[in-house]
Formats: structure tokens, C-alpha cells, sequence
């Protein structure tokens, strides 16, 4: 899940991330079928962020909005913001003729990150985009996302089932500010404290925290529902983060031996990996 850093201090970079042309651009400029056959071996889905398929609230027609490959496309909302290569170096400027360099920072963890954005980045460089990646240690990333000093990064889209989505939409809405967050932590911090902090966001921001707070504290499961559904149509319209390839399997290696395993399952945070697959049960057959 790319982030782009809507609370980025620059002005410029900062309104060309809020100009929805943009982020379709940067979308539909992407190869997702070649980065899944590449990276997963043709194993995974290209999609956009989503709740996961088992989810009460999964529509698979909200997991493609703007994820179509359109190289072609992505020119033409380029050119039509003013973003022209003027210098004839292979790179669009800004349309006051400065450079555009977008640096995306992340921390190659967990997911296979690294050669995701280096594909990422040939693709916007395809378009005229140029953007340059930059690997981070642990304690950098967390620093300096929580900071909001990072133009761009990258995380893995969890908290996507019924367990964690209804609590923790993240990706949907500036609700909290963490390590892997980068999209809009001054938002975050207005909403956690009532306006003290931070900065007040949009109106369709607002918007989306009052739809997270609707959703965790309804009793009804039919707003609750309604509710869910709205956030993400908000989310899949507005591309506030960018997709590649989801649902990709994870090999998990088991001993012949260990007995009482299921052959498959759901691996994530939202449902602690094996923990719901009871490994107390787990044992070793001689």
C-alpha cells in the first residue's frame, strides 16, 4: 500500500498529492498482473487496498477502482495538470517549470517491499515521474513517518478483516498516528485531540473519522454496515492510498511430524498468524 504524505510541509508536493488526477495517474501507470507474476509468481491479486474477501463488507468492484494499467491515461491526466517534461530530460516538472523528484522512504519488512517499489518506480518513470527510493532501519522509519518528514512510503495493507476493520480502518481515515503511517498524521492528531493539535483537516476527511466513529460505536449492525460501505467507496473514489498486489500466499514450513496443522488459513496481524488456529493442539508424532 503506497502512502503519499497529504500533511507533507512543502506546498507544492503537498497540493499535487491532494489533486485526485494525480493519484489516479500514479495508479493507472502501474503494471499490477507483470509486479504479481514477477514477485508472486502469478500467486496473488492485483488490487487496490480493500478489505479482505471474507469480510462482511468486501466488494470486489471497490478493490479495482482506478487500479486499471493505462500508461496512456496516466499521461493524459499528467499533461492535463500542467506536469510537462520541459527540459526534455525524460521527467515532468512542476508546471512552474521546477523539478518534480518525489524520494518514497520504506522500511523492506515483512512484505517483499523492496522490489515492489523498484518496479513501482520504473513504472512512474514510464510516465515521467521521477521517483527515488531510499531503504530506512527500523528506528528511522518510525521517527521520522510519526514526524510527517517523509514524502512518500510504503506499507503492508493488514487490518482488513471483521476482526480489526470496524476498530482500525487506517487506511481509510487519519484516526491514529503509528510507525507504518505516513498519509496524515497531522489530521490524526487533530481528530485524537479535539483540535488542539495537528491541523483541521477537509470537509471529506472529517467526514471519514465521523464514519469511523459510527462504525465503533453503533449498536446497529444494519448502520454499521451502511456506514462501513460509505467509508470505503470514499476511500476507493479518492485513491488515498495506492494498491499493487494483495492476497498473495505465505508459505508457512511445517514438519511432517508436527500433527493437527490446518493446510490453510488466513496468515495476518489482524488474526495474530497461527493463533487462531489453535497451536495448543499442535503435536509431534514419533
Amino acid at each position: 500500500a503506497i502512502q503519499l504524505n497529504f500533511n507533507y510541509a512543502e506546498p507544492k508536493l503537498r497540493a499535487l498529492y491532494w489533486d485526485l488526477r494525480f493519484r489516479k495517474a500514479l495508479s493507472h501507470a502501474i503494471n499490477r498482473e507483470e509486479m504479481n507474476n514477477t514477485i508472486y509468481f502469478g500467486r496473488g491479486v492485483p488490487r487496490q487496498v480493500g478489505v479482505h474477501p471474507t469480510s462482511t463488507w468486501y466488494d470486489e468492484e471497490l478493490t479495482r477502482a482506478h487500479a486499471r494499467y493505462d500508461p496512456a491515461f496516466a499521461n493524459e491526466l499528467l499533461d492535463e495538470m500542467g506536469l510537462l517534461d520541459v527540459n526534455d530530460d525524460g521527467f515532468r516538472e512542476y508546471a512552474d517549470g521546477t523539478p518534480l523528484i518525489i524520494t518514497m522512504e520504506f522500511l523492506d519488512f515483512e512484505t517483499p517491499k523492496g522490489i515492489s517499489m523498484e518496479l513501482v518506480s520504473n513504472y512512474w518513470h514510464a510516465v515521467g515521474i521521477d521517483l527515488r527510493i531510499k531503504l530506512l532501519d527500523r528506528s528511522l522509519q518510525s521517527a521520522r513517518a510519526q514526524a510527517g518528514e517523509m514524502q512518500m512510503s510504503v506499507w503492508h495493507a493488514d487490518r482488513v478483516t471483521d476482526i480489526l476493520f470496524p476498530l482500525t480502518p487506517d487506511w481509510w481515515t487519519p484516526r491514529v498516528t503509528y510507525w507504518g503511517g505516513t498519509m496524515w498524521n497531522d489530521w490524526s492528531r487533530y481528530y485524537q485531540t479535539e483540535g488542539r493539535l495537528g491541523e483541521e483537516p477537509p470537509s471529506i476527511i472529517k467526514r471519514t473519522q465521523y464514519l469511523t466513529d459510527e462504525m465503533r460505536t453503533t449498536t446497529d449492525p444494519d448502520h454499521r454496515f451502511k456506514v462501513g460501505q460509505e467509508l470505503l467507496r470514499v476511500g476507493a473514489e479518492n485513491v488515498w492510498t495506492i494498491g499493487t498486489v494483495g492476497l498473495a500466499p505465505h508459505p508457512v514450513v511445517v514438519s511432517q511430524r508436527l500433527k493437527n496443522v490446518i493446510p490453510n488459513g488466513v496468515w495476518g496481524w489482524d488474526n495474530r498468524w497461527t493463533l487462531a488456529y489453535h497451536p495448543v493442539t499442535w503435536y509431534l508424532d514419533d
